[in-house]
């Protein structure tokens, strides 16, 4: 087991009074030190409800869309409670922190959405990976500083375990997702999709290439083969 990667908190849009700082008090409960914010910057109930963390909420920067966030995030990860046939999450917030640490990829950010309705359908396609906290069907709403509290808290754990331990170092969540438009990119020449959702299918893909041991020599020979698979059927074609 390796050390966790350096980390990111990302608030997307936080709506109510005071919420920042609460969230910035508890990443310096358990370590975490950079914020990012989508949206306006902390107001002044932020700094009386975050006690002690002004510095914290001094450095925070702010963006104009999520996008612009990520812009040096090599693994973005997205907690929402939203789950389905097409939204199901990669993993929940008990693993996270094995996640981490058996194939870390580089800088990583928590991407956490707005209290009223949390991250939109085209934000958590930004992140590589979806991660749900296991709440009450009963009642399954968390406040956002309490969502950021728990993932926060398991990580901490875990960092507190694994300190001084060697990192093994994975390919990049950049270089999977070049590899996963390149996969889909082909299979969309030999047809593959002609009764199929080809975005679906980059979803699937993302997360099954994310949480893998995958290595940058097998980055190259997947994108290789599916090139391989792309040129041949074009050639069968033009000789047909």
């Amino acid at each position: 087991m390796g050390t966790l990667p350096e980390i990111a908190v990302i608030l997307v849009q936080p709506q109510y009074k005071g919420n920042v700082g609460a969230v910035a008090r508890v990443m310096l409960n358990f370590d975490f030190k950079e914020l990012r914010i989508v949206g306006e910057m902390p107001l002044k109930d932020d700094y009386v409800i975050g006690v002690h963390s002004d510095a914290l909420l001094d450095s925070a920067v702010c963006f104009d869309s999520l996008d612009k966030a990520l812009v040096d995030i090599d693994l973005p990860i997205a907690f929402t409670r939203r789950v389905g046939k097409k939204k199901r999450p990669d993993m929940s917030s008990r693993y996270l922190g094995d996640y981490l640490t058996s194939q870390p990829r580089g800088k990583t950010a928590l991407v956490f959405g707005r209290e009223t309705f949390g991250l939109t359908d085209e934000e958590v396609d930004l992140c590589l990976v979806r991660c749900h906290i296991p709440t009450s069907k009963s009642f399954g709403s968390l406040n956002l500083a309490q969502s950021v509290a728990v993932i926060a808290y398991e990580l901490f754990t875990v960092k507190a375990l694994t300190r001084n331990q060697e990192t093994l170092r994975f390919a990049s969540g950049g270089k999977i997702e070049e590899m996963v438009s390149s996969i889909v990119e082909n299979l969309v020449k030999i047809d593959y999709f002609n009764h199929g959702d080809s975005l679906k299918a980059k979803r699937y893909l993302k997360g099954i290439f994310a949480k893998s041991l995958i290595r940058d020599e097998e980055i190259h020979f997947f994108t290789k083969m599916f090139e391989r698979l792309g040129y041949l059927y074009k050639n069968k074609c033009e000789k047909v």
